[in-house]
């Protein structure tokens, strides 16, 4: 049976050769790997047990004192330094609740290096793996898996492409091999953006017509767009846009309502003022609804709103409806 074997029974000392350049270059790509590891699995130890605790925990505090303590560790030649999953699991079921705790762990820490090595040699090494694996059980958490599945498929692939590649390929390529998935599939959401057709509910509130009884209009559209307006899904929008229209060749007015869009680039602007004209020229009006200010002080800044004359900016969609309603009559 493999043991633990013999331990240095003494404290580690300080070496400044960290100072040196000569390596840095070297180092770098699997220094930020490393980081980055450590980083993740202290978040993830730390807002579990929050969680467990109904508490919040502050990221960036954590960032600093994982950097600090990191610092301290290079300089003895230590492993890097994250929250350790099985020791914060055991500090958490013995009922730890404040720093004193890490204080106490530290001092014994301390006095086993000195003092009660020569008893851990003949320790089995299974003896260890045991307590990490029955600290950790508690958090696999199958019923989130299914949970987050249920409820966003895409933060679910990214978990099992994660779990995947680290369990395959390492755990380094792995958390590497997950983020690239997380940003792919960010750009796919962010370039296919959610397009509601929307009608009036009672009360004036206008609901995707799709999920409830709403008003509607014969002639007119009406557009909700929820995601900002930018380079790379402008396209996409366009593209939607005008297909809608070729379904229905009876449609005059085309309402795009903003109310979740907060910023629009250049690229959406010039974008924005193609489809006026394209549309006119197919016999539609282009209108716009529920502009936040912010967008409505940078689009007085252009010529836009004169290209979408006879196109009104209406306040609301309500206000729109009841104007399109009186002058189509």
């Amino acid at each position: 049976i493999a043991v633990i074997g013999q331990i240095p029974n003494s404290l580690p000392t300080i070496n400044l050769d960290i100072l040196t350049f000569a390596h840095w270059p070297e180092l770098a790509f699997p220094a930020a790997s490393i980081a980055l590891i450590c980083f993740l699995t202290s978040i993830a130890t730390g807002v579990t047990l929050a969680s467990k605790r109904r508490e919040k925990l502050n990221s960036n505090q954590e960032l600093l004192a994982l950097g600090a303590a990191n610092i301290g560790s290079a300089l003895i030649g230590s492993f890097a330094l994250a929250g350790s999953v099985s020791r914060s699991m055991v500090n958490y079921a013995s009922g730890a609740v404040t720093q004193v705790a890490n204080l106490v762990s530290a001092a014994v820490l301390v006095i086993s290096l000195l003092f009660l090595t020569p008893y851990l040699i003949s320790l089995p090494k299974a003896i260890l793996g045991v307590i990490v694996i029955m600290s950790v059980l508690p958090m696999i958490d199958f019923k989130h898996i299914r949970r987050c599945w249920a409820f966003n498929k895409a933060d679910a692939i990214s978990l099992l492409f994660t779990f995947l590649s680290s369990l395959l390929l390492g755990v380094e390529i792995g958390i590497w091999a997950g983020i690239a998935c997380s940003m792919i599939l960010f750009m796919h959401r962010t370039t296919h953006p959610h397009i509601a057709e929307v009608g009036r509910a009672e009360g004036g509130y206008f609901r995707n017509v799709n999920r409830l009884n709403v008003e509607t209009q014969k002639h007119s559209v009406y557009l909700r767009i929820d995601e900002n307006l930018f380079f790379a899904n402008v396209q996409y929008i366009e593209n939607y846009i005008m297909e809608r229209c070729e379904q229905n060749p009876d449609v005059k007015n085309l309402i795009l309502i903003f109310s979740s869009v907060s910023s629009i680039d250049e690229s959406a602007l010039e974008t924005l003022e193609t489809l006026i004209l394209n549309l006119r020229e197919a016999g539609i009006t282009l209108h716009l609804s529920d502009v936040k200010g912010i967008i409505q002080d940078k689009l007085k800044l252009t010529d836009i709103l004169l290209t979408l004359a006879p196109g009104k900016l209406f306040f609301t969609a309500d206000e729109a409806m009841n104007y399109l309603e009186n002058n189509n009559r």
